[in-house]
């Protein structure tokens, strides 16, 4: 018998390229808009990119919709039933009635379970609930207000997103306090997408409300990476600030915007100011006088450490030679000259709208940065070796106002403090380490590699030097500090 050759299955064109799309959602479609789905995700382009749950498209019958008609029994229409629900008829009065269950959206596309959502609602319907989540992140409970009416704003704009976010790191936070490796065993399927998302968004926002979220979802996410010790977290923080770099003109005039708009920044800043980068965003400069959860009344000061960045950039590409001596041209003079006069500016309200502890620890916060920074001058100037005893006055300086802060209770310190602590210690580590124990109890990063690595990197600079080493310790901070330095 004469048997016919099979040809081999002729592929769709969905299956021979993944990118493309595979049927319209039901969103794309309304809005006659390309639908496009990347491999293995369930959720296209559109709706990962606006945060929105991505339903299948309904079937519907082909045509016109049916019109009402009259009989003289009364009003009828055509009534469309999903093939895949089955509906049981129901007698009322001699009619029957289709008894169909109602459609539930799924609550997230990720699909987590409903009881991981209970401290995402805690922490947006309660004060205390906001606070536990948030009080290494804030100056003193005066900023919580603020913050968290920021947050629910964002949260009526990308509330799925931010809800996954959360929740991936309020089920790591009980965890800060163990052993490195205590995450391991956990499932971290949530997290990993959410920052898949972070990296997934192709277009620039459109509103500033877009930008803040996409700024909210990157610190939410560094509190999930630093969490699960992973390294990187830098490049979290530069990410999202490189997606919303143009819209800070119009962030900075947003003052309920502020408690997300700014700290990424200044977490950016402090971490090149140790790896010698330019930072993504230079703060722009505003009239009205800012005081914030994380930077206190430093918000004028951020802008010189930009200028402070770049200029150390510049010297360690060899754009602009540095001339290691006590006179004569030096490229980081007029820098050094206006962090030297800078002070805080503070509004009129400044001593009645926050308590006596916040007030003094912003304004050390203020005088520690401002130390630091000059510190950090002296030390791109002359190698360690050069000039020490002027060094030694910085760090004193620095650990005087630290001693000062080290008799608070730990309930009322929310102040960054391992910026300054960090830069003092590499001058004198013997005081530095003491204080360093001293607020490891009020650190956010307590058990985990962040701690251990700047005390290792610390021991590591003291043993060269020791050894005779009478070069920067700034050479060493690429391979000694792979992690961030939390302000």
């Amino acid at each position: 018998m004469h048997q016919t050759a099979i040809s081999p299955p002729t592929l769709t064109q969905a299956q021979r390229n993944p990118t493309v799309a595979r049927g319209a959602c039901e969103g794309c479609h309304r809005n006659k808009e390309k639908c496009i789905f990347d491999a293995e995700t369930q959720t296209c382009s559109r709706c990962l990119r606006l945060a929105k749950t991505c339903y299948p498209r309904r079937n519907k019958r082909m045509g016109r919709p049916p019109v009402f008609g009259q009989t003289s029994h009364g009003s009828y229409r055509v009534i469309d039933v999903n093939a895949q629900v089955q509906a049981c008829g129901k007698e009322v009065g001699g009619a029957v009635y289709a008894q169909v269950a109602p459609y539930v959206p799924s609550p997230c596309t990720f699909g987590l379970p409903t009881s991981r959502y209970g401290r995402v609602s805690n922490m947006l319907e309660t004060t205390e609930g906001f606070l536990d989540a948030h009080r290494h992140f804030m100056l003193g409970r005066s900023f919580a207000e603020d913050f968290q009416a920021a947050v629910r704003l964002l949260f009526t704009h990308s509330p799925q997103i931010l809800a996954n976010a959360y929740a991936a790191a309020l089920e790591l936070i009980p965890y800060r306090k163990m052993p490195i490796g205590t995450v391991d065993g956990l499932d971290l399927t949530a997290g990993v997408q959410c920052l898949q998302y972070l990296t997934s968004i192709s277009l620039s926002p459109i509103t500033a409300e877009d930008a803040a979220s996409t700024l909210m979802i990157g610190q939410i996410m560094l509190v999930y990476d630093n969490l699960i010790q992973n390294k990187s977290t830098h490049t979290i923080t530069r990410g999202s600030l490189l997606r919303v770099k143009e819209w800070y003109p119009a962030l900075i005039e947003r003052p309920d915007l502020d408690p997300i708009t700014l700290a990424p920044v200044l977490v950016d800043t402090v971490e090149c100011l140790f790896r010698r980068e330019v930072p993504v965003v230079r703060l722009p400069v505003t009239d009205r006088c800012i005081v914030d959860r994380m930077l206190g009344v430093c918000s004028s000061l951020l802008p010189l450490l930009y200028d402070l960045c770049e200029c150390s950039w510049r010297c360690k590409m060899h754009i602009v030679t540095p001339i290691v001596f006590k006179y004569g041209d030096d490229p980081y003079l007029e820098i050094e000259r206006r962090i030297y006069g800078w002070s805080p500016q503070l509004p009129p309200d400044f001593y009645s709208k926050y308590t006596p502890r916040e007030t003094a620890g912003m304004l050390a916060q203020a005088s520690l940065y401002r130390t630091a920074a000059l510190l950090i001058i002296h030390r791109l100037r002359f190698p360690l070796g050069m000039e020490d005893d002027t060094a030694f006055v910085y760090a004193e300086n620095i650990f005087s106002e630290l001693r000062l802060l080290a008799t608070w209770p730990p309930e009322e310190l929310g102040v960054g403090l391992d910026f300054p602590l960090t830069v003092a210690m590499m001058e004198m580590p013997g005081p530095g380490e003491e204080l360093f124990n001293v607020f490891q109890p009020m650190r956010f990063r307590q058990a985990n590699g962040g701690s251990v690595e700047i005390m290792s990197f610390i021991k590591s600079i003291t043993t060269m030097r020791d050894m005779g080493y009478s070069g920067s310790w700034f050479d060493f901070v690429g391979d000694g500090l792979r992690g961030m330095i939390l302000p």
